[in-house]
Parts: C-alpha cells; structure tokens; sequence
C-alpha cells in the first residue's frame, strides 16, 4: 500500500489523489511516514462505516488527517471540553472482561466515540484466560466482580503466566480494574492483585482516555508518573471515593437526561436508542432475580443481582435506582430480612419510575 501511494502520486494527474490506507489491527503506522508517500489517512480494519464516511467527508473537505497536533474535542456536563488524540492513530488490542451486557455495550460504545477499534469481549474470568492465551492484547478492561472466575483471581492467574513466560515474548498486559465502588481498600485489592490501573463504573470518556493513554506510555516504555506500580498515593490513576450517597437528604432524580447525552453519536440517532432497549428488556430479568433472591433467603445471589442492576441503571442515568441498588446490595451481605424486604420495595419501584422515565428516549 505505502508503495503504491508513493508510485500512484509520481503518474500525471495523480499527484492530487486521496489515498486512505487500510491498516490492520496492532499495527502502528508513523504519520510522518504515511506523509512522505502520498498517504492522506489511514483506517484500521475492520472499518467501521461512522469512521470510513467521516474521513472521507474530511477529504472532500481538504483536511488534513495526518496533522499531529489534530484532535478531537467533545462536549460533556457542565459545558467542560476535552480533547482527545485523533482516533485514527489508536490501534489498542482491547480485551473487554464484563459480564452485564448493558455495561458491554457503554463500554463498546465509548471506545467507539473515542476511535479506538472495538474490543473483544469476555464475559468471565475463565473467558478471559482463554482469549489471551490465543492471541495477543495489549490491554485489558477488567470488571472486578464476574461470575465463575473474578477480575482479582483472574489478574493473579494472568501475571503468574506471565512470569512462568506462557505468553511467550509478550508485553505484560495492562489491566485495568473496572467496579462500580470506590471503597477504602479498593486500591490495594487492586494492587495485591496485580492490576496498573482503577475506574470506576459509570465509565466517563476523560477518565477511560486517561487511563488508555497510561497504558499506552507503559506499552512504549515510556516513564509514567501516575502509574499506580509505583505505590504513590496521590496515583491520578486512582480516585478516592465521594461522599456517601445515602448522606444525602433529597432523593437523587429518577434519570439524569444528561448523562444520555454520552451516548448520542452524530449521524446515528439508533445507538441511543438501541441502548435504552436494551436496559428496558433487560430490567424486568434483574428485577426477577433480585425478587427470587429476596423470596429465597439467597444473600450471595442478593448481592450480586443488586450490584448487577446498580451497574446498568448507573450507566443511563438512573440515579435513584442506582442509590436504591446500592442500599440493598450494602444490606446483602448480613441482611436483616426484614429491611431488606423493604429496600426491595423501593428498588421495584424506583425501576418502574426509571423505565417510564426511558421509554420517550427507545429505539
């Protein structure tokens, strides 16, 4: 292809000829390289349609798609713009370990607005040991409560195999741990476990950038000052938790429309849409599960389908569903029945207000 650009520019009438290379996915490309040849851009396969129209728009348009210093800018709550790293330069092999589909599909969806490629996605801990022990990942979106197999139990296995050379002459993977709490002692679970870096869940694009841009730096050896290996406590890579929710004395809103806004792409009203269908279906199988868990005395499954249904409610903006989740899985672990049974009351019906609440914004 580099060959070809740099040939096809030398014929007459050529020398104005747009050329995107296609690369494929893990290779790096040098912009100054892809210049010097004639190449205008480059995509990374698979090409996604959003992608292949918006840069061939910004050849129509005469940009320059191999400037260095080009960036991307979006808007989030509160007016506060952040620039993020022209996409077209990202190839990340990305693992996704997460097994709410409603998460999968935030996750997904933020990398795509952000340009990186789409990440494979594993669904357990055991998933994960497979996937990696095919083929290569440079970083790995790791949730830290998964069935069968757990994001800490997994990282053990993952830098074990490291260490023992299983993966051959492979980069040690950057893991991120991915939980929706932000409690003392998080961190350092996290760093017994072998993770480099913490997010917490609802996901926001500024804090994923960052993170990602971390573990590119550790993958090209460069010096990282906010790498959480290095023990220091004031680690950017790790924020300390908020006040606690249940302080507060005003019910947080039923949905927080502005939080929907993350997932509104240009010139694709359906993601949105296609997202909240997803929630509504899958909101009356947690509610089951959460009833059953209650019926049956069943504290661990409890915990699980609360801290299930905080995730996705989180996502979407489901404050008081997500605050109402939080109380029960809090409660779970030692539950006093009876409150319990009343916390669950208020989750059922804290997400027949959120479902209403979502139905103008389905696909």
């Amino acid at each position: 292809g580099l060959t070809f650009a740099h040939e096809a520019h030398s014929l007459p009438g050529l020398d104005k000829l747009g050329i995107v290379l296609l690369a494929p996915l893990g290779q790096r490309l040098d912009p100054g390289l892809l210049r010097t040849v004639g190449v205008a851009g480059h995509l990374v396969k698979p090409v996604k349609q959003a992608r292949l129209g918006e840069v061939i728009s910004r050849l129509i348009r005469g940009e320059d798609l191999l400037s260095e210093s080009e960036t991307r800018t979006f808007r989030r709550e509160g007016g506060t713009r952040f620039a993020v790293p022209d996409p077209g330069t990202k190839s990340l092999r990305i693992l996704l370990a997460e097994d709410n589909l409603v998460n999968q599909r935030v996750a997904q969806l933020l990398l795509r607005r952000l340009g990186y490629p789409p990440a494979e996605v594993a669904s357990n801990g055991v998933e994960v040991l497979k996937a990696i022990a095919a083929r290569p990942f440079d970083v790995i979106l790791m949730d830290c409560q998964m069935p069968e197999l757990d994001g800490y139990e997994t990282t053990l296995r993952i830098r074990r195999a490291e260490a023992d050379g299983d993966y051959g002459a492979r980069p040690a993977h950057y893991v991120i741990a991915l939980t929706a709490n932000a409690m003392a002692g998080d961190r350092e679970k996290c760093l017994a476990a072998g993770m480099d870096d913490f997010l917490t869940k609802p996901l926001e694009e500024p804090a994923l950038v960052s993170a990602l841009t971390r573990g590119v730096r550790r993958l090209e050896g460069a010096p990282d000052p906010a790498s959480v290996s290095g023990g220091e406590s004031s680690s950017a890579a790790f924020a300390t938790a908020g006040p606690d929710a249940s302080a507060e004395s005003d019910l947080p809103p039923v949905l927080n429309e502005k939080a929907l806004d993350a997932y509104r792409v240009p010139g694709d009203p359906s993601v949105l849409g296609e997202l909240v269908g997803l929630i509504l279906r899958d909101l009356p199988v947690r509610i089951e599960a959460i009833r059953t868990s209650v019926a049956q005395r069943d504290a661990a499954a409890l915990k699980a389908a609360a801290h299930t249904l905080k995730g996705s409610a989180s996502n979407l903006g489901g404050l008081r569903l997500a605050a109402a989740c939080a109380a029960l899985e809090a409660a779970a672990p030692v539950p006093v029945w009876e409150e319990t049974d009343r916390l669950c009351v208020r989750v059922i019906s804290d997400a027949a207000s959120f479902e209403a609440a979502l139905q103008p914004f389905r696909g």
